[in-house]
């Protein structure tokens, strides 16, 4: 069964246009009547809002909610007959957020070759204007063991409301955008239908799935395959969910084969996908570069390997804890060796096992230093700021500052980043003997407290300057008070 999408733009007075969708039509059936399943997804980046009526002035507009109204004309035709012509309003809820507008159709239809003519247009930019084709066929029902289309999920969750419009045999699912399984997707959920149980006269069908790559000849060879074997007096519903983190970027697809109990192929359906993956992508470079470097991390314990893991988690922004999370949960030693290759490669090139004995001793420095009676001196706050920048140009320790907790300010003239006249405070509320933590920094992207002060001389509180305490931000001076006058100068 072959589907077609042909998407006529129209540009009215040369406007370059923001709306777009992804329109993707699936047929499914029950015992006697066949339907089809029409889904719009409609990216909203580009739409204009409509603000929600506040008494915020133009200035702060951008703070109060909004809504997203397209409009949808929708034909169909079958044999050149119009079997169907409607108008709808596709309403977002109000959000204070850009989130895809989705909706569903489910129409009961008459076996034939069909003909879906979408025309959608901004509401509030009505020049704005494409129109999607969409063919599919719906063909007679017989009565025999059948596989319906292959519908492929964002993700899916468990759910109760039959209410929801994207709601399917006890869960609901988000469907996947243009076909496409980016970096933060590592299972591919793929969902169908069996027909026909209810006459089959065996016990037992088997799927299997058997997914291929695109190579550079064009050509799809097949890399992996996996079974399923069911019994008729199971719903005739199959959801499967795989593993896909290794798979590389590329054009990929999946096809599910129908066997009856006799082991023949009764029924098949493929689907087409791409995978975007660019961590994966780096790691299988690196396995066709530099022997000796590759050898250097690959010699090292296990141990070893999950200790500098650990190390690097603590300092990495979010979309590389990420990846350290997935490596965890594979938990393949290989891997993880590859990926700390690859992070020193990728950053120092030649340099990489100079850096990374450089980053093993301040790993040892950290803790012996910061240590924290829990974990490790590098998960810590100095230590974690220590790996990041390394030792400071200036280090001022105070457990004499009146009324204000035991602190210690880092200074450093100037960071990798470029950035100079650089501040860190921590400080130690607990009063135990090392358990310091960040106060207040003027580093890029680091923790920021324009109330620093108000915390660190919190036994005194009630000493604010200001009008107020929600409105102060400073303690009174004193001549015992050196905090702001050590951290400024």
């Amino acid at each position: 069964m072959k589907y077609l999408t042909i998407i006529i733009v129209s540009l009215l007075g040369g406007t370059l246009f923001a709306i777009n969708a992804d329109i993707r039509t699936y047929v499914f059936r029950d015992v006697s009547t066949s339907f089809v399943e029409i889904i719009y997804l409609i990216p909203t980046e580009k739409l204009q809002k409509n603000y929600k009526p506040t008494t915020i002035t133009k200035a702060e507009e951008h703070d109060s909610s909004f809504q997203y109204q397209v409009k949808l004309h929708l034909v169909l035709k079958s044999s050149d007959k119009v079997v169907l012509s409607e108008e709808y309003m596709l309403n977002s809820p109000f959000l204070l957020e850009s989130k895809n507008l989705l909706h569903q159709f489910r129409w009961k239809l008459e076996p034939g070759n069909y003909q879906l003519e979408s025309t959608l247009s901004d509401a509030f930019n009505l020049i704005d204007e494409l129109t999607f084709i969409n063919t599919f066929e719906i063909k007679p029902i017989e009565d025999k063991l059948e596989i319906s289309p292959i519908q492929l999920f964002r993700s899916v969750k468990n759910a109760n409301s039959v209410t929801s419009t994207l709601y399917k045999h006890g869960f609901e699912y988000e469907p996947l955008q243009y076909q496409v399984v980016d970096k933060n997707q590592n299972i591919l959920y793929s969902y169908s239908e069996v027909y026909s149980l209810e006459s089959y006269n065996k016990s037992k069908y088997v799927l299997k799935y058997n997914l291929y790559l695109k190579n550079n000849d064009s050509i799809f060879q097949k890399i992996d395959d996996w079974y399923k074997t069911k019994t008729k007096n199971e719903p005739g519903v199959i959801l499967s969910q795989k593993d896909i983190s290794d798979l590389p970027s590329g054009n990929y697809k999946l096809s599910i084969l129908l066997f009856d109990a006799d082991k023949r192929i009764v029924d098949s359906s493929e689907i087409i996908f791409d995978r975007l993956n660019p961590f994966w992508d780096r790691i299988i470079k690196l396995q066709y570069e530099n022997q000796k470097d590759k050898e250097f991390f690959g010699s090292m314990r296990s141990d070893s390997v999950d200790y500098y893991l650990r190390a690097l988690n603590a300092i990495l922004p979010g979309v590389e804890k990420n990846e350290i999370s997935l490596l965890r949960q594979r938990n393949k030693m290989e891997e993880k060796k590859m990926y700390l290759y690859y992070f020193w490669k990728d950053r120092f090139d030649t340099l990489c096992i100079e850096r990374f004995k450089r980053f093993q001793k301040n790993i040892s420095f950290t803790n012996k230093s910061f240590p924290t009676g829990f974990g490790y001196g590098f998960e810590s706050d100095r230590g974690i700021i220590y790996l990041k920048y390394g030792p400071p140009t200036e280090l001022i320790s105070e457990n004499q500052d009146s009324g204000a907790f035991p602190y210690e300010i880092w200074k450093y003239n100037r960071i990798a980043n470029g950035q100079a006249n650089v501040r860190f405070l921590f400080y130690n509320p607990d009063l135990t003997e090392t358990n310091y933590r960040l106060l207040h920094s003027t580093c890029r992207g680091e923790l920021a407290n324009p109330k620093w002060e108000l915390e660190l001389y919190r036994k005194v509180k009630e000493e604010y300057d200001g009008a107020n305490p929600v409105e102060a931000t400073r303690i009174k001076s004193s001549i015992n008070r050196r905090a702001r006058e050590h951290f400024e100068y």
